[in-house]
């Protein structure tokens, strides 16, 4: 993984992470997170352990390790989420949500997704 390709994303995540939510982080806790996120952001396809170590310089065991221990996801992207666009909104869309029972029997064409119009 070439650092000037991922530089903006790197920046992003540092300055989050520099935050006073995160002051508790140790600074190689904040490494991997931003190695991870980087990865996650270049790797295309599905994404497990092996993957992240053909396309970093850490080993596999090292993924597996630092996921054992937990972050807390949702403050880190309401950081990112206030940091860039100043407000949030949680939204939920009850509409992409299967069927009970599977797909919806009534959906016309058979879609995944129900219509209700």
């Amino acid at each position: 993984m070439t650092n000037n390709r991922y530089s903006n994303i790197k920046s992003l995540i540092c300055s989050v992470l520099e935050n006073s939510v995160f002051d508790g982080l140790k600074d190689c806790r904040k490494k991997f997170i931003v190695n991870a996120l980087c990865l996650f952001a270049g790797i295309k396809g599905k994404i497990n352990f092996l993957q992240m170590q053909r396309f970093c310089e850490k080993c596999e065991q090292y993924f597996r390790i630092n996921f054992e221990n937990r972050f807390n996801f949702q403050q880190f992207n309401l950081t990112v989420i206030k940091g860039i666009i100043g407000e949030c909104v949680v939204a939920f869309d009850p509409s992409r949500q299967p069927a009970k029972g599977g797909l919806p029997k009534n959906s016309p064409d058979g879609s995944t997704q129900w219509n209700p119009t």
